[in-house]
């Protein structure tokens, strides 16, 4: 059975350690720089992205190559769009014997926003039989210490190659994403969308396919191990987006996701992944000696929605609602799918095995469950000032619908994903959202039940990684 609890994150860490001490087990810990948002990013007025939902056909793009219309007016098929009906157009594109190249050039103001840090870009495409990938570039002015001189080089990073969504309907739509580390001293930066056909015969490809919802987001990536090679785990933050409070123009509001991912390395398992977010600064408000941890940031941190996938498709909450539809997330540009690809991708699972809607996973309807949005099993608030400062979500492997009789059943992969909505005063410099993560890993030990006449095979824990990061403002 599946656990959505939540305690005192401080505390429930200090334990470990000195649990893990004991039996002399190692505890990773990744600590990553913050994650600075300076100013705004992607906010409704300059979003990074222009015309990202393309309502306005190939508006602020340039088409290197095919052809391309807004869906209303597509030459060959239905006015098919991926968000809502809110949102409804898409780009149609179209070439015979060649592929299709969009591309959208990165304004001075985004660039100094995200140089130094990581970003992801993503775009959605939906087609019958067409590959779609993603790419980044940038200029950067670097030192070379060779010539004693500045010098200037472009880089670029590519996305796997996507296939189609094997999917019909709302879900036929799969997601393309890369995620580099943007160097300082960039000068230029662009995004680039391209599709193409399988054919490897050039006279023979054909492509016809929508393309929707292209995003660039602010993202940090933290990679760490267990130790003693019992498995290793990825942290991914993202910022989407930062606007103004439409309530109060003394706040700001923060859209973001988190994703975990977890690989074991045989014969061990993963048992447990913990997302813990908490509010900062915090203090400790005593009278003589009792004491309550609290948080003095005048603000609030909501867990809005969760979802997880495993490579087994094991749904480890038994009162899951429903099947996950990419079109319900928060953000429809925003994709469960995208987040556990990136995170998923440096443990050696490509995008490919986990976006939503790939071909050979089955899509959406077969990777990912909904976890619930209710408040029964977890508190999906961090509140302040002088209130509870953190919330954590948890999956627990152990307690799965998993045949206990057969120790090769546990999951060896596992990932989990949840958006937040952080509310903060603007201008506080003191405030920051800490995003952490705890991974557990566990062991498959079996014993002979002569009632049942089976070995019968639950984990034993072995060992932990955690993760920690930070959103500053």
């Amino acid at each position: 059975m599946k656990r959505l609890t939540r305690g005192r994150i401080a505390t429930r860490l200090g334990l470990t350690v000195g649990a893990m001490a004991i039996v002399g087990l190692f505890l990773a810990t990744g600590i990553g720089s913050a994650l600075e948002v300076r100013g705004y990013f992607n906010d409704r007025s300059t979003p990074a992205v222009q015309n990202s939902d393309f309502r306005s056909g190939t508006s602020n793009w340039v088409l290197e190559r095919g052809n391309a219309a807004r869906s209303d007016s597509c030459a060959f098929g239905p006015n098919y769009y991926r968000s809502s009906p809110d949102a409804p157009y898409s780009l149609c594109v179209w070439n015979n014997n060649d592929y299709v190249a969009l591309r959208q050039d990165v304004s001075s103001a985004t660039i100094n926003q995200v140089m130094g840090g990581g970003v992801t870009f993503n775009f959605w495409f939906r087609s019958t039989d067409d590959s779609a990938w993603a790419e980044i570039a940038w200029k950067a002015r670097y030192w070379d210490w060779g010539c004693w001189c500045y010098r200037e080089s472009w880089f670029s990073k590519d996305s796997d190659v996507i296939p189609a969504s094997v999917e019909s309907g709302d879900a036929a739509w799969a997601s393309a994403s890369v995620s580099p580390y943007i160097h300082w001293g960039t000068t230029q930066m662009y995004v680039r969308i391209f599709v193409n056909d399988f054919n490897r015969d050039v006279s023979r490809r054909f492509v016809r396919a929508y393309v929707d919802d292209a995003r660039l987001s602010l993202s940090q990536s933290l990679l760490g191990d267990a130790g003693w090679a019992y498995g290793k785990g990825n942290l991914l933050l993202n910022v989407w987006q930062v606007d103004d409070d439409p309530s109060n123009y003394l706040y700001k509001s923060g859209y973001l996701s988190v994703a975990i991912a977890g690989r074991a390395s045989d014969p061990y398992r993963v048992q447990t992944l913990e997302i813990q977010v908490e509010l900062e600064p915090q203090y400790d408000d005593c009278w003589w000696i009792f004491c309550t941890h609290k948080t003095s940031q005048d603000g609030t941190a909501t867990v809005l929605r969760i979802a997880e996938a495993n490579e087994r498709n094991v749904p480890v909450n038994p009162a899951e609602q429903q099947a996950a539809r990419d079109t319900s997330l928060m953000l429809a540009s925003i994709g469960a799918g995208v987040l556990l690809s990136v995170a998923a991708a440096p443990l050696g699972f490509s995008a490919t095995s986990l976006a939503i809607g790939a071909a050979g996973a089955g899509g959406t309807s077969l990777l990912f469950r909904w976890l619930g949005e209710s408040t029964q099993g977890f508190d999906t608030m961090a509140r302040g000032p002088g209130e509870d400062y953190y919330t954590r979500i948890r999956w627990d492997y152990q307690y799965t619908t998993l045949d206990t009789l057969d120790p090769t059943k546990y999951s060896r992969f596992a990932t989990g994903t949840n958006d937040l909505f952080w509310n903060y005063r603007a201008g506080e410099g003191s405030y920051r959202l800490k995003v952490g993560a705890t991974i557990t890993w566990g062991e498959p030990v079996c014993q002979w039940e002569n009632l049942l006449r089976h070995n019968v095979c639950n984990l034993q824990y072995r060992a932990q990684s955690t993760f920690a990061t930070w959103v500053d403002v």
